[in-house]
């Protein structure tokens, strides 16, 4: 299971500019992208704009094989899908890996930029609303049989383990936040 408290990664800019020219064979510049665990950046390129992800190295390497054969599996089945497609390294593998200084192994993914608003920030019109159940509505599709040993994880926000926060209330320090956490709990 991944371990939640692990560092993430920290290259530089200038590190992961490297790894997208060395690993990818796509030069262009490099900024940071927001992430919880990972490290992403956003690669714009001659050759279009581009997702880097070095992954967190306690992810299990089959969590990371889950979601590259997902993204491939999408590709083969619904290439009209809007989903990040996968770049291959120059030596072919869709999940490539780099050493960190510290001596970690990160798998490292290269995807392609998906130009558009996030929902978040977009007004909740009919039509978005429409608009994002057939797009959900092709994806389930696109997914009917498709399984991956990687797919069967726990995750800590999979709404059929929220008992479990429970735990995890002593690190609330407000007592007012705690118990009403704890009544959102119980019901």
């Amino acid at each position: 299971m991944t371990d939640l408290d692990h560092p993430a990664p920290s290259f530089s800019t200038d590190q992961a500019q490297a790894l997208a020219r060395d690993l990818y064979g796509i030069e262009g510049s490099v900024s940071r992208l927001n992430s919880e665990r990972d490290q992403n950046f956003k690669l714009v390129s001659g050759q279009g704009d581009w997702t880097l992800k070095i992954v967190n190295a306690s992810e299990p390497v089959l969590e990371s094989e889950f979601q590259t054969a997902l993204l491939e599996h999408l590709e083969r089945m619904r290439p009209d899908t809007a989903v990040p497609q996968l770049q291959k390294a120059k030596d072919t593998r869709a999940l490539a890996e780099v050493w960190a200084d510290s001596g970690e192994r990160h798998a490292v993914r290269l995807v392609s930029w998906l130009a558009g608003k996030p929902l978040a920030e977009s007004a909740r019109t009919p039509e978005v609303l429409h608009s994002l159940g057939r797009a959900l509505g092709r994806l389930d599709r696109a997914l009917q049989g498709f399984i991956h040993p990687g797919a069967l994880r726990e995750l800590d926000w999979d709404i059929r383990r929220a008992g479990e926060a429970r735990a995890r209330l002593h690190h609330v320090r407000d007592e007012a936040d705690r118990a009403l956490l704890a009544r959102l709990l119980d019901r």
